[in-house]
């Protein structure tokens, strides 16, 4: 318990996989964290999570792809299945599929979850 968890995880994820230090990573960001969704390891249920709440709020307009490759690349080893509960942009999926060669089962909802008063017809 001596690692912060705030470090960058280009320098975590390939050299920590102590399962303790993922599970306080996950528990500081997310308040359910369902362990047994995401291979009963802590390091993938953090890693499919984040990358799960980076896609599901990326807008290619404001956020460079740049961002988005250097995220997959962070995640390609440990992200087995993704589930999308909203997907905004009108991002290639191709991109998504070439860098996450261990994506074994995608989950996805196009479309807005939450609108609220920003709703135009």
């Amino acid at each position: 318990e001596l690692l912060p968890t705030t470090l960058a995880l280009e320098v975590t994820a390939p050299l920590i996989d102590d399962e303790a230090y993922w599970k306080r990573c996950a528990l500081s960001r997310w308040d359910n964290c369902q362990i047994t969704d995401h291979g009963s390891s802590w390091k993938r249920l953090f890693f499919e999570r984040n990358l799960a709440d980076f896609l599901e709020d990326f807008d290619p307009v404001k956020t460079d792809t740049e961002v988005l490759m250097q995220t997959l690349a962070i995640s390609k080893d440990y992200c087995f299945s993704l589930r999308l509960k909203q997907f905004l942009s009108h991002l290639d999926m191709e991109m998504i599929f070439q860098n996450l060669p261990t994506l074994c089962n995608l989950d996805m909802t196009y479309g807005v979850k939450q609108i609220g008063m920003e709703y135009e017809r």
